[in-house]
């Protein structure tokens, strides 16, 4: 019995130690596959994280998988799955031009190509570890990129058509113009330019593609103003302006007189011709009146008035038989004779007569001097200078020199002789009128006249009176010369 025993137990040994030796081989083969799964893993991770270059697989784009594809198959893929901009067209309004913009010939679209490249960068961004796990968690898991809705166009045929209609618009500023005529000022207002901003105008229609409004289908724009120049009122009205001017005279060499005509005055109202250019439409042409101012004097009044009264006469009589003092009376006459003065002008006699010497015609003849009546060359011509200060005081003509001779003389009342000099006594008076007056100086027979024609300005007349106011007598007083023989 106990052998038997033995030999049961023994037998139950060996069975046990041959199921150890089976769960032992199971044990080593089962590390042995997960050993060769985590290399198989780890290998495949390290491949991937390293040498794989295509998007993670299960990532997605909304409902479009792009797992397994390299960017640009998935770029196309959203191309062809992803929904089209579809935009209604815009219409765009620039100062009466019109032009469409479609989202076809702009080629507006997503950016596949960005999104594509957000899908790639799955598993590629942050840590280490942070990559390894969404790598790992992408062969399990769906990852969801946004989607980019913004909207990108081409702008290129955007500037084109903005360019063309600019050209349509833009318009250079046109100056005012004008033109004179005889009786008003033609002023063309200026026109204002106008400049499209077309940087600023692709911006804004691009922008309406870009954002996707749908409801926007019109744009207004409106041309940036460019200014024209003002018209300067103050230089134009110094080139239009014209001083009135009077007729005149003007006296020439040969004592001829020249007549220059009148000169109408012309000006504008400048306050006016501005109020009426401010409000004016841009283009339209506004008529500014000349104002004519005639002149207080013409050319026909002035010839008419000239020399046309007298203004006095004064006739002194002398001896005709003293042939050598009447010759120099009529010679003296004669340089006077047709003198005329402006108004303003000096008559001198010295300077119209000249000097008295026998080269000029002159005789010799009774004249004082220092007190005794000589023989001089030229004597008796203060009779003239005496007769013609004596027809200026009656024209009532401003004296400016004037003496008296040394002693009287028989041929004009006290006071109202005039003795001359050559070279140191003159007789000067002054044409303080408003017009010539000419000097006519005639000898004839036993009398010398002298007439001044002008213009008289009233109806005055001189009237000449010689009046004693005191007289003193005189003596006789006889001088005894030595150097003289008696008798």
């Amino acid at each position: 019995m106990p052998n038997q025993t033995v030999a049961r137990r023994g037998k139950r040994e060996l069975v046990t130690e041959s199921s150890g030796r089976k769960k032992s081989g199971l044990k080593w083969g089962l590390l042995l596959a997960a050993g060769l799964v985590l290399l198989l893993l780890v290998g495949t991770l390290t491949y991937a994280m390293a040498f794989y270059t295509d998007i993670y697989p299960n990532v997605y784009v909304g409902d479009i998988s792009l797992g397994c594809l390299s960017t640009q198959e998935a770029a196309l893929r959203m191309s062809e799955l992803y929904p089209r901009v579809d935009l209604p067209p815009l219409s765009l309004q620039v100062e009466g031009e019109t032009v469409e913009f479609t989202a076809q010939e702009i080629s507006a679209r997503y950016s596949f190509g960005d999104m594509a490249d957000r899908a790639r960068l799955v598993g590629r961004e942050g840590g280490f570890f942070s990559r390894v796990g969404t790598v790992v968690s992408t062969l399990f898991s769906r990852h969801e990129i946004a989607a980019d809705n913004q909207i990108y166009i081409d702008d290129a045929p955007l500037r084109t058509k903005i360019g063309q209609v600019a050209a349509l618009v833009n318009r250079d500023p046109v100056a005012p113009r004008y033109r004179v005529s005889d009786n008003a000022i033609y002023i063309e207002a200026g026109i204002p330019g106008r400049k499209v901003d077309e940087a600023a105008l692709v911006q804004m229609v691009a922008k309406r593609f870009s954002s996707g409004d749908a409801t926007t289908t019109e744009l207004l724009y409106t041309a940036q103003e460019l200014p024209c120049s003002t018209l300067d009122l103050a230089a134009l009205y110094a080139e239009v302006f014209v001083e009135p001017k009077d007729a005149r005279l003007d006296m020439k060499e040969n004592q001829e007189i020249e007549i220059f005509d009148s000169v109408v005055g012309v000006s504008f109202d400048v306050a006016a011709a501005r109020a009426r250019l401010e409000s004016a439409e841009p283009g339209t042409t506004v008529i500014v009146p000349l104002l004519k101012e005639q002149p207080a004097l013409d050319r026909a009044t002035l010839e008419a008035k000239l020399f046309q009264d007298e203004l006095s006469s004064f006739t002194t009589y002398l001896n005709a038989g003293n042939k050598p003092r009447t010759h120099n009376i009529a010679l003296a006459s004669s340089f006077i004779n047709g003198t005329i003065l402006m108004p303003g002008g000096i008559f001198s006699y010295n300077g119209v007569v000249g000097s008295r010497t026998t080269a000029r015609g002159f005789d010799a003849a009774g004249a004082y001097v220092q007190g005794k009546l000589v023989d001089e060359v030229g004597g008796g011509i203060c009779q003239v200078s005496t007769t013609v200060y004596c027809a200026a005081l009656r024209a009532n003509l401003k004296i400016v020199e004037r003496s008296n001779h040394s002693m009287t003389v028989a041929y004009v009342d006290l006071g109202q002789d005039a003795t001359v000099v050559w070279g140191a006594i003159d007789l000067k008076f002054e044409n303080d009128t408003a017009y010539p007056i000419k000097i006519l100086a005639e000898q004839k027979g036993s009398y010398i006249k002298v007439v001044i024609l002008g213009t008289k300005a009233n109806d005055n007349t001189v009237t000449m009176q010689s009046v004693t106011l005191s007289s003193s007598p005189f003596e006789t007083k006889t001088v005894v010369n030595p150097a003289k023989p008696a008798g």
